[in-house]
């Protein structure tokens, strides 16, 4: 399961005071997609133990 480290950096981008709100645009989107691929192997993982499970169920 993902944790919070992956978050770390875009906290330390909102503590700066630069006001750098493109950068942390950018890295908020692409932490967003990393933890969009993480949720959806997840899923597909989850998927596979279901089919599985209803296999034995039915045998």
């Amino acid at each position: 399961m993902i944790g919070c480290e992956p978050l770390k950096p875009y906290n330390e981008l909102f503590e700066e005071v630069d006001g750098a709100s493109a950068r942390k645009c950018q890295l908020l989107k692409a932490l967003l997609e990393q933890h969009r691929s993480f949720v959806q192997e997840q899923i597909q993982n989850w998927q596979g133990s279901l089919e599985k499970l209803d296999d034995k169920i039915e045998w």
